[in-house]
């Protein structure tokens, strides 16, 4: 599934599952993209930020809700 998501996304492997823990983590800490909107907003935000901070200049892009 991270293969295959890392294509769609257009990212290297290596940075989707940077992406998914950084979901995952996310989630532990109690950010939930399903409660509503403006939380899905919240986590997106976070999201990018600590992805953006490990990558530079790189975004997850295509069929990614990050």
């Amino acid at each position: 599934t991270a293969a295959r998501q890392a294509a769609e996304h257009h990212l290297s492997f290596n940075e989707e599952l940077i992406l998914l823990a950084i979901h995952g983590i996310l989630h532990l800490l109690g950010y939930d993209h399903e409660r509503s909107p403006q939380d899905a907003r919240i986590m997106q935000d976070k999201t990018q930020a600590v992805f953006e901070t490990l990558f530079p200049g790189r975004r997850p892009s295509g069929t990614s809700n990050f």
